[in-house]
């Protein structure tokens, strides 16, 4: 019988974890076409398990300096991300991280 509880906690524990995990940064930063970072950020739009961080990331595609339908490249994708991600930062009071933290994910975005 415990068993049988076990087993019911750790699927909910994976259904829970796994409304959590679609897309992360780094994941992001290793796209390899425009289309696939697009239907990324419409993922994180649409799906984001957090009400409150969806919430405030479909604000920012709506007010984002860069408009999301101008980017054509995977370079003006990855300025898209960094301005975004500083954005958030603010936000949540951590810190502006300068241009040159692009250069760890340099070898990751396929061009």
């Amino acid at each position: 019988m415990n068993y049988i509880i076990y087993l019911f906690i750790l699927f909910i524990c994976v259904q829970a974890c796994n409304a959590y995990y679609f897309v992360t940064w780094p994941e992001l930063h290793r796209i390899k076409s425009v289309d696939e970072f697009k239907s990324n950020v419409d993922r994180i739009v649409k799906d984001f398990a957090c009400e409150d961080c969806r919430a405030h990331f479909e604000n920012l595609v709506e007010t984002h300096m860069f408009p999301l339908e101008y980017v054509d490249t995977l370079e003006e994708a990855r300025l898209w991300l960094y301005l975004a991600h500083n954005s958030v930062n603010l936000r949540i009071g951590k810190p502006w991280q300068p241009l040159t933290i692009l250069d760890q994910y340099e070898h990751t975005c396929s061009s």
